[in-house]
């Protein structure tokens, strides 16, 4: 097997200002004792990995830590084709890496291999790396090399990057500039629609975790933990979306590899989410006698589309159960009905400002209703005046007169923007059931976030509530610091703090590697069969601490406690 260089114990891998107080309450030991993590393969699905930064180099010998990277921005097309046979991308091997950064280190300039792989291009979302890249940042947090007082929780996995080609443009209905890409579609030519995109639907997503997979294979590593710090909060949450499959068949496959002995241990680990203090979620039930109503807010400084979804329970045998209208902002407002089988305009004064469809039966027993504005194109008069410059539209479920379906269950999802202007807003909003899209990942570990600084399990905000959707399902499962972490910050020697569910995931995979590394091979396999013993999640089985401060049985913000090994 592929051995990561040795790295070895000093006195001065301490970290008191870092994270050490994060990984002490995960139960991890400090000081670093130089073989955290060795036989396990971490494995990162992100964004912007900076090849020189030390704490992804081996100290000693200056080497990578990467085993692998693949860049799919190198060959897009590829990396978003369904069924991508992933033994055969172009890739980087470590020989390669550590050619380039041998390179770089003789010249004293990075320029030549930024021309080759960039950690600060093709990042997601409208504001760049502020504070650095965030693949960097994670894979620090997870596995970092000791330096400067700086370490992460398993120092000595073996690393495994893949930067995805999801930039906005890929999984939002906009182009590269945030242009909707609805606005020179043409009704009377088509219909419908055919632009609608979605963040649970990217191959690209799915790809990546089966190249992690095929690698880690190759490489003979007894366990390999994908981190998933990735994500966005619209979609079904149901289990069933493309990329949700997708992951949840790779785990099913491993598993059955790793019970005959020919593959790695498997563990996905995800994150709740980050929208708990959006106000971007709406639940309900539609009945014959009572429809729902909720408003959908934006301000007047927002420079972004924005987009709504709306999926509810469908067991009615009647072709459209659901009648949905908007209604525009105002005294004089139009109520403008969604109906199935078109894609409905949303035109004010002759403008067109937005766009929306609806489709009875998207799968399963699951309708869905999706609506795009862009307010850049919204006329004054859809403003409030005054110092509140909110646009206000209502959005009015209920069941068509003459019907009477059975009750219907109802969520409403604001879709991700990153950013406090570009954010939309739903009145009433329910903060439970906020969870990012890939959280109903079947066989995954979700983590949520909480503030170590407080107490043993102090509230973060932003981490995303459970339960899941449908059939209340007990996710998240567990929880860890996510509040003022400290990672590596790219294109310098120094260290950025973050907070959100994002770093909890690295700590998580970190420490899991770590725990797994002190087993030998039949001990990791009892570990994760023990993770796993549940059928589709991991529930109780989690490793967590029992004490007085911790919930005894799951709940919203936390699911079964804090992970601690």
């Amino acid at each position: 097997m592929w051995q990561q260089p040795t790295v070895q114990p000093k006195s001065e891998f301490r970290a008191p200002p870092f994270n050490e107080a994060a990984l002490a309450a995960m139960g991890l030991s400090v000081p670093f004792t130089g073989d955290a993590g060795r036989t396990v393969v971490i494995g990162f699905v992100d964004y912007g990995f900076d090849l020189l930064h030390p704490c992804l180099l081996d100290q000693s010998s200056k080497v990578s830590r990467f085993a692998y990277l693949w860049d799919q921005n190198v060959t897009p097309d590829a990396a978003r084709t369904s069924g991508l046979d992933v033994s055969q991308v172009a890739d980087w091997d470590a020989k390669r890496l550590n050619g380039y950064i041998a390179e770089a280190q003789a010249s004293g300039s990075r320029r030549a291999l930024d021309a080759l792989y960039d950690p600060h291009a093709n990042n997601c979302g409208r504001h760049g790396t502020q504070g650095g890249a965030h693949g960097s940042m994670m894979a620090s947090i997870a596995a970092g090399t000791p330096f400067a007082g700086f370490r992460g929780a398993a120092p000595a996995a073996i690393l495994i990057g893949v930067q995805l080609a999801l930039l906005d443009c890929d999984w939002k209905e906009e182009d590269a500039r945030g242009r909707p890409t609805w606005l020179d579609w043409c009704a009377e030519e088509h219909p419908v629609w055919d632009g609608w995109r979605a963040y649970d639907e990217a191959a690209q997503i799915v790809n990546a975790v089966r190249y992690v997979y095929d690698r880690a294979c190759r490489l003979g590593a007894d366990a390999v933990v994908i981190n998933l710090s990735i994500g966005a909060w619209a979609g079904a949450h149901d289990g069933q979306s493309p990329v949700e499959r997708g992951i949840a068949d790779l785990i099913l496959v491993a598993d059955d590899r790793a019970a005959h002995g020919c593959g790695p241990l498997t563990t996905v680990v995800v994150g709740s989410g980050n929208a708990g203090v959006d106000e971007g979620h709406f639940s309900g039930c539609v009945t014959a006698a009572s429809p729902v109503f909720f408003e959908w807010r934006k301000n007047s400084e927002n420079p972004a589309q924005n987009k709504l979804e709306i999926w509810y329970q469908n067991n009615s045998s009647i072709e459209a159960p659901l009648d949905v209208r908007i209604a525009t902002p105002g005294p004089s407002n139009v109520s403008i009905a969604i109906v199935p089988g078109r894609t409905c305009e949303i035109v004010v004064r002759g403008v067109r400002v937005g766009i929306a469809d609806h489709v009875p039966k998207v799968r399963g027993d699951l309708g869905r209703v999706r609506v795009l504005l862009y307010a850049p194109l919204f006329p004054e008069a859809l403003f409030e005046t005054g110092d509140d410059r909110t646009s206000r539209w209502g959005i009015t479920a209920a069941v068509p007169a003459g019907t009477v379906p059975p009750p219907m269950q109802l969520h409403a999802w604001v879709e991700r923007d990153d950013g406090i202007v570009e954010r939309s807003t739903l009145m009433p909003s329910h903060p439970e059931t906020t969870l990012c899209c890939l959280a109903t990942v079947q066989g995954a570990l979700v983590v949520a976030g909480y503030d170590h600084h407080q107490d043993i399990c102090g509230v973060m905000p932003v981490s995303s509530l459970g339960p899941g959707a449908w059939t209340a399902c007990q996710i998240p499962h567990v929880a860890a610091p996510g509040h003022r972490i400290w990672g590596a910050r790219s294109k310098s020697r120094g260290f950025a703090e973050t907070t959100g569910t994002s770093a909890a995931v690295a700590l998580t995979s970190g420490v899991l590697a770590a725990a797994l590394q002190k087993n030998d091979s039949t001990s990791v396999k009892k570990v994760l069969q023990w993770l796993k013993s549940s059928n589709t999640m991991f529930s109780s089985h989690i490793i967590y601490r029992k004490t007085s401060n911790i919930p005894k049985k799951w709940n919203a913000r936390s699911g079964f406690g804090v992970v601690s090994v």
